[in-house]
């Protein structure tokens, strides 16, 4: 369990562990260097329970301090369980049974709850394929990721891939993207054993983050030469409607922004958001930039020799 100032969540979580119908486990509580209570609160249960063990690193981000608790783990088996997610009384007993029934794969997942703020609840999964024992290849997983968050990995997919990315924020998804293209296996479990808190923050900016890092873990398996040349066209096609997403997405915070007068960073957020701009809006656009250009001039006279780029090219020609 990695945990980053995570003070107000992190005893809930513990909590749905001890609550387990399963007795035999053992709970690592990595903390990430956090500035609250983080540290305190776990070590306070550490004390009472002798399965919880806890560990203190730097802060490193959410992918160093899996990494770092994966690698002292002693069970065959890895739970993954987030400081602000919950596990329901009987994950660990019906992962056991599935495990057992279905031996030799190296990620078990099953389905879950997504709960927001203000008391709603979404089940992860829909469908009636997935309302049955079901695996997820590679292919459909480069689209789309169908793995819940807390899945449960056969720790020597850790050793086929080489651990867990510390530099990628979406260090669950590029775990199960690269072991199943080194070979490894999934298997889908029909119920629901656990709960996803989305918080405001997710909500919003790390919608962007997340898409973003996933845009970068489907490069990056690309350059690793691992996938055909069907499963190469699948993630560069994902990764360019992803890139029209979070354009489409800064642009619209970008109108937000203008609308409200804020014109921080103004030149460089429209050319980050340059894919999601209509032909129509162009015109705006130029014009607005020809617009700032002008009442800069008025302010800073050294800029008298600046023209908006297609004046300059038409002078060009």
């Amino acid at each position: 369990m990695p945990a980053y100032n995570s003070a107000e969540t992190i005893a809930e979580s513990i909590e749905s562990v001890l609550a387990q119908t399963f007795s035999r486990w053992e709970l690592i509580v990595v903390d990430d260097g956090s500035a609250d209570e983080t540290y305190e609160i776990a070590t306070a249960y550490a004390r009472r329970d002798p399965r919880i063990r806890v560990l203190r690193i730097e802060h490193g981000g959410c992918g160093a301090a899996r990494g770092a608790g994966a690698r002292i783990a002693r069970a065959p088996y890895i739970p993954r369980l987030d400081s602000d997610d919950l596990y329901l009384p009987e994950y660990m007993a019906e992962f056991a049974e599935f495990i057992q029934a279905h031996p030799g794969h190296g990620i078990y997942s099953c389905n879950g709850e997504r709960f927001h703020p203000d008391g709603s609840v979404m089940l992860r999964l829909r469908g009636p394929r997935f309302e049955q024992v079901v695996s997820v290849d590679l292919d459909e997983m480069l689209v789309w990721n169908r793995v819940f968050t807390t899945a449960v990995l056969d720790r020597s997919i850790l050793d086929l891939v080489g651990g867990i990315r510390p530099d990628i924020y979406v260090e669950d998804y590029d775990l199960w993207v690269r072991a199943l293209a080194h070979g490894a296996t999934h298997i889908y479990l029909p119920k629901v054993l656990a709960r996803y808190r989305v918080s405001e923050g997710q909500m919003t900016s790390d919608r962007t983050r997340i898409e973003a890092s996933a845009i970068q873990s489907r490069n990056d398996l690309i350059a690793s030469g691992l996938l055909d040349k069907r499963q190469v066209s699948i993630a560069r096609e994902k990764n360019r409607d992803m890139q029209r997403w979070i354009a489409k997405r800064r642009w619209a915070d970008l109108e937000r922004r203008l609308a409200a007068g804020d014109r921080t960073h103004l030149l460089r957020d429209m050319f980050c958001a340059r894919q999601a701009i209509p032909s129509v809006v162009e015109v705006r656009l130029r014009a607005m930039v020809a617009e700032s250009i002008r009442r800069l001039r008025g302010v800073f006279p050294a800029l008298e020799n600046v023209r908006p780029r297609k004046r300059r090219e038409e002078r060009s020609r």
